[in-house]
């Protein structure tokens, strides 16, 4: 019984040993208090003051470095090492006053059980007012400062922006006043913008005028007919087209002409269609229950109309099967700032029975959120003077002052372009207006009576071209020659260019496209005293079925109110 009792007292002493004992660090995990470090600041720019709040948690000791101490500087032989000068404060909500500049200030924070957190920003110090602040805040529109819009058209106000010297940015100061716009009733509204900065200094008024239009439908020209077929396609919006428009990131809407007033389109209706700035190609397509026929048609004509100065208009083709393979396309520059113009988009009859859907895209230079109008997009019957060029037979031109040609030439011996010396005027040429003019001249030549002639002007590029010649004759990985004689009728003036490409062509119809070969497109002069012989070479893609469409060949003036004569053009391997 003893001996029982003396080990139940051993036990208690254990067990009173290890209460105070506690845990050890292996089978302990300690946990610290919570500590975190931030703090938020007010910047007075006139002064360069800076008021900092400390928003630490749990922390009990407080270390700031304001970033605009003086670095060290070393020793030299003949002066002493200077310590930095460090710019610190352990307040819990300090103020240093700064120079103008930027800097970088850090809060370390700890507490008594030694955990430490923390927190940096930069602050941006600008220029300190010297006196008084007497400068004004600058209003700057979002947006036109006259807008037209159609009655009964939606109107949302793109608002405004604001900055002060001083105060920075203080565009949520705005008021804005004046009308409230009512797109239901006719009239001109005009909507005012208002701010003053912290030093009561008031912006000059900034107003913007907007013009809600009625239609006068006695005075413009109601359309009779219309037709969204791709036989006879011809879409004057005599009726609503929106279910007809598919819309990709640029909305379509069905309004009144907003300029009926004119000779180029008097129709009450068009399109409208509004970029969303998701991408520069935001854009609308239509597609048809059939190809387009382009042996028939020379392609496609559209009025547009923008208050957006010398903007492109791209319209692609595409297959609505394989639109990433099957797919051509041609951008031209308007010329016309609120008003209409017609466009022109010839297409080589190489390019028919292929596309049943059109894209069309306003202004492929840049994402915004601007407004353009179109109307009249049909087709136009393909008139002779343009050419097949398929390299395998020959076609005759006209239309050009040489209604006496009734027979095209072949390639001489070892050539492959037909008519080189236009002497059979256009045969088996496209000659290619794109807001210019292409001739056959029969009073400049360089040998013989005739030669080609391409006419430009600013934003244009008119072109010469015969495609897909020698099919079957032009052979993989070879090299190929191409001269030609040019003169010019004077300088081209700024930006202008002369540009001549060959391409490889895959087969007619097939799914390899056209390999493009540069032979010059930075040609900014040429002699217009003398006649200059240009000479070329490329070679042509290794692979068989990336030329079995034969080669073919583009001469082009771009942006330039002069004029280029070309003749004598051979193409022949080397």
């Amino acid at each position: 019984m003893k001996t029982f009792f003396k080990n139940i007292k051993l036990l208690a002493i254990l067990l009173l040993t290890l209460s105070f004992a506690g845990c050890s660090e292996e089978t302990c995990d300690i946990v610290l208090p919570t500590i975190s470090s931030g703090f938020t600041y007010t910047l007075n720019q006139a002064t360069g003051t800076v008021q900092f709040t400390n928003t630490s948690k749990g922390a009990t000791s407080f270390e700031w470095n304001f970033g605009d101490g003086v670095a060290a500087i070393p020793a030299t032989d003949t002066a002493a090492a200077v310590p930095a000068q460090l710019s610190i404060s352990t307040d819990i909500n300090p103020i240093n006053t700064y120079l103008p500049g930027t800097y970088t200030v850090t809060l370390k924070v700890s507490n008594s059980a030694g955990a430490v957190a923390y927190f940096d920003a930069v602050i941006v110090v600008g220029p300190i007012q010297v006196g008084p602040d007497t400068t004004i805040p600058v209003i700057t529109l979002t947006g036109l400062v006259i807008i037209e819009i159609d009655i009964n058209e939606s109107y949302t106000d793109q608002g405004a922006t604001a900055t002060d010297a001083v105060d920075g940015d203080i565009s949520e100061d705005i008021v804005v006043g004046g009308d409230i716009v009512d797109t239901t009733t006719a009239g001109t509204y005009v909507i005012t913008y208002n701010v003053s900065d912290a030093a009561d200094n008031a912006a000059v008024e900034v107003i913007r005028t907007v013009n809600v239009n009625t239609v006068v439908v006695g005075l413009c020209t109601a359309d009779a007919a219309e037709s969204i077929s791709a036989t006879d396609l011809n879409m004057t919006f005599m009726s609503d087209q929106t279910a007809n428009i598919t819309n990709d990131n640029a909305t379509f809407e069905y309004v009144a002409n907003p300029d009926f007033d004119n000779t180029v389109n008097s129709s009450c209706f068009v399109g409208k269609i509004t970029k969303s700035a998701v991408n520069p190609w935001d854009n609308n397509q239509i597609d048809f229950n059939s190809k387009f026929d382009l042996s028939a048609n020379g392609g496609f004509k559209i009025k547009v109309y923008s208050a957006n100065p010398g903007y492109t208009v791209l319209l692609k083709l595409e297959s609505i099967a394989d639109p990433n393979n099957v797919k051509t396309e041609i951008d031209l520059t308007t010329t016309k700032t609120n008003e209409w113009e017609e466009l022109t988009f010839n297409f080589s009859t190489n390019e028919d029975n292929k596309y049943d859907r059109i894209v069309l895209i306003f202004d492929l230079s840049s994402a915004n959120t601007n407004t353009y109008y179109f109307d009249d997009l049909k087709l136009f019957e393909r008139t002779t003077g343009v050419g097949g060029g398929t390299g395998t037979s020959n076609t005759i031109g006209g239309g050009d002052g040489c209604d006496d040609t009734t027979t095209c030439p072949n390639p001489p011996s070892g050539e492959l372009l037909y008519n080189g010396n236009f002497e059979a005027c256009d045969c088996d040429w496209q000659l290619i207006g794109n807001g210019g003019t292409v001739s056959i001249s029969e009073t400049i030549n360089n040998g013989g009576s005739r030669s080609a002639k391409i006419q430009s002007a600013t934003g244009k590029n008119p072109a010469i071209k015969q495609e897909r010649l020698g099919v079957g004759i032009i052979q993989p990985n070879t090299t190929y020659v191409v001269t030609f004689d040019i003169k010019a009728s004077g300088d081209f003036g700024e930006g202008g260019v002369f540009k001549a490409f060959a391409f490889s062509e895959g087969e007619n119809g097939g799914d390899v496209g056209a390999t493009q070969h540069v032979l010059t497109d930075n040609t900014a002069s040429i002699s217009s005293t003398t006649w200059e012989s240009k000479s070329y070479t490329f070679t042509t893609p290794g692979i068989a079925n990336q030329v079995a469409g034969g080669v073919s060949f583009l001469a082009e003036l771009v942006n330039s109110n002069a004029s280029v004569n070309i003749d004598n053009v051979v193409i022949k391997a080397q």
